[in-house]
C-alpha cells in the first residue's frame, strides 16, 4: 500500500466516503428492488466479494507473503464478513435504511470495549453516555402494534417451493431464521409506495450484522497489533476469498433447492438491464475494496481523533439525507427520536 502515501490525505477521506455512499446505495437498490430473498444475496455477494479479492491481489501485484497466523485471522474474517454482509442486506431489504446505518455504526462498540479488556485502553466517559444511549436508540427502533403481521414469501419462491420441495410450508423459502413470524411488525412506506418492514424481526437481523461488523473490527485490531500487521493484503485477499467460496457454496445450494427463478422477486427484462445491474454490482464490489484498503492506511496516518468521526460522521449523515429527502422513507415520531439519539451516540462513540 505504499503507493497511497503519495495521493493526498483529504482526496483519500473523499475517496472512501464516496465509495462507502455509492455502495450503500446500490446495496438498498438491490436489496429493495431485485431480490427475491437469500438466493439473490448469495448472487449479489458472491460477485461483490471475487471483485475484491482480484482487485486487492491485484494491488498487492499478487506478490502476498502469509504466516499461519494471517491465514487464521483472515479465514475468521471472511466468515465474520460473509455473516455481516447477508444480514445487513437482509436488514436494508425489510428496514429503513437510515435506521439500519444507525444501528450498524453501534459495532464500533465491540472495538472499543475489547480494546479496553484485551489491550487496556481507555473508555471515556463520551463513549460510556454513547453506550447509554445505544440502548435508547434500538428499543425506540421498533414500533410496536397490537396486532402482528405475517411476512409471506414472495410469489416466486411460493412457486419454487411448489415445483421443488414437495410437503414443505411456503415459509422455508429462505431460512428459518429469516423467514420465522416475529411479532409487532410495523410498516413505513417509501416513494414508490412500497411496503418497508420495520419489525422485530428486523431489529435482530440488524443487530446480528452490528454484532459481526464488531467483530470484523476486533478481527482487524487484533491483526494489526501484532507482529504481521505487515500482511494486511494478504489477510484481506484471504477474508475476501474465504467469503466467496462460503457465498457460492450457498448459491449453489440454494439454486439446487429452489431453481434460479427464486432469485430475483424483479430480475431485469432485457439483456442491456441485466449487464447494467452486473456492472453495479461490480462497482459495489470495488467500493468495498476501495474502503477496505484506504480505510486502513488512513487509520494508521490519521489521528483517530479526527478520521474515526469525519468518516463514520460524514456516512451516517449523508444516509439520512439521501433516505428522508430522496427515498422517502417514512418513520413514526418515536422513531425519529431514536434516530437523532442514535446519531448523537454515534458521534459520542467517535469522539
Amino acid at each position: 500500500m505504499e503507493f497511497l502515501q503519495f495521493i493526498p490525505i483529504p482526496l483519500l477521506l473523499v475517496v472512501t466516503i464516496a465509495a462507502n455512499l455509492l455502495s450503500g446505495v446500490i446495496n438498498r437498490h438491490y436489496s429493495k428492488n431485485v431480490t427475491g430473498g437469500l438466493g439473490g444475496f448469495y448472487f449479489f455477494l458472491v460477485i461483490t466479494s471475487g471483485v475484491s479479492v482480484l482487485s486487492i491481489a491485484a494491488i498487492s501485484g499478487f506478490d502476498l507473503a502469509v504466516s499461519g497466523y494471517t491465514a487464521a485471522i483472515g479465514a475468521a474474517f471472511g466468515v465474520v464478513m460473509t455473516v455481516s454482509a447477508v444480514f445487513l442486506l437482509y436488514s436494508i431489504k425489510i428496514g429503513p435504511w437510515s435506521y439500519t446505518t444507525v444501528i450498524t455504526s453501534f459495532s464500533m462498540l465491540i472495538p472499543a470495549i475489547g480494546g479496553a479488556i484485551c489491550w487496556h485502553e481507555e473508555i471515556d466517559a463520551l463513549t460510556i453516555v454513547g453506550m447509554v444511549l445505544v440502548v435508547a436508540s434500538v428499543v425506540l427502533s421498533v414500533q410496536t402494534k397490537k396486532k402482528s403481521t405475517a411476512v409471506a414469501p414472495s410469489a416466486i419462491e411460493k412457486a419454487a417451493i411448489t415445483d421443488t420441495a414437495e410437503g414443505e410450508s411456503a415459509a422455508t423459502a429462505d431460512s428459518e431464521i429469516f423467514e420465522s413470524e416475529m411479532p409487532a411488525v410495523s410498516e413505513n412506506t417509501d416513494k414508490n409506495g412500497g411496503k418497508t418492514k420495520f419489525s422485530a424481526r428486523w431489529i435482530v437481523c440488524v443487530s446480528i450484522a452490528a454484532l459481526a461488523s464488531g467483530g470484523i473490527g476486533m478481527l482487524q485490531m487484533t491483526h494489526q497489533k501484532s507482529v504481521y500487521r505487515g500482511e494486511l493484503l494478504t489477510m484481506l485477499v484471504i477474508a475476501f476469498a474465504v467469503e466467496t467460496v462460503i457465498l457460492s457454496i450457498a448459491l449453489l445450494a440454494y439454486v439446487l433447492k429452489y431453481g434460479r427463478a427464486a432469485l430475483f422477486e424483479n430480475p431485469p427484462k432485457t439483456k442491456k438491464l441485466w449487464a447494467l445491474l452486473v456492472f453495479l454490482i461490480v462497482v459495489a464490489g470495488l467500493c468495498g475494496m476501495l474502503n477496505h484498503v484506504i480505510n486502513l492506511y488512513l487509520s494508521g496516518v490519521m489521528d483517530s481523533a479526527v478520521f474515526f468521526p469525519l468518516v463514520n460522521g460524514s456516512n451516517l449523515v449523508l444516509v439520512t439525507v439521501l433516505s428522508i429527502f430522496v427515498y422517502r422513507e417514512r418513520l413514526s415520531v418515536k422513531q425519529w427520536i431514536g434516530l437523532g439519539i442514535g446519531i448523537i451516540a454515534v458521534l459520542c462513540l467517535c469522539l
